[in-house]
């Protein structure tokens, strides 16, 4: 964070608040913090959903894919209501619809490919739908 800091950052979204196995971690938080607490630099946590007490992650990579739009809009609608930002965040390649195969396992397949064809469409239904700004303006 210092480093970030010092080379002109004002904040950064890398800590995932829900452990899926590889990476994230239940006890980070999901609301903006101050990390060093010192300075004007602030994490910007992905959201999640929760459902009594668990975090379900839906804005982003192949949660935003293999999720229905409906549930989607529904998280969304529900944060939104409660006056509480979503980042969806999406990697180039999941709009590739010719990205190329490789050998991998089932879940490598479902976490790669599944829902590729459809997210550019489910992505401009999100956008439609719903009103979104740039990071910075989280920190107001």
């Amino acid at each position: 964070y210092d480093f970030l800091e010092e080379n002109g950052f004002k904040y950064s979204s890398r800590l995932f608040p829900i452990n899926v196995g590889l990476y994230g971690d239940n006890n980070f938080p999901v609301d903006l913090f101050n990390p060093a607490r010192r300075g004007k630099f602030y994490e910007i946590p992905v959201r999640p959903f929760s459902i009594l007490g668990v975090r379900i992650p839906f804005s982003g990579g192949v949660y935003f894919r293999i999720l229905p739009k409906w549930v989607i809009k529904y998280f969304i609608r529900k944060l939104n209501a409660r006056n509480e930002g979503v980042i969806v965040y999406l990697h180039p390649w999941e709009f590739c619809r010719n990205i190329p195969k490789v050998k991998t396992s089932l879940v490598g397949k479902v976490t790669t490919y599944w829902g590729i064809k459809k997210n550019e469409r489910k992505l401009e239904d999100i956008l439609k739908n719903f009103k979104f700004g740039p990071m910075y303006e989280l920190l107001k």
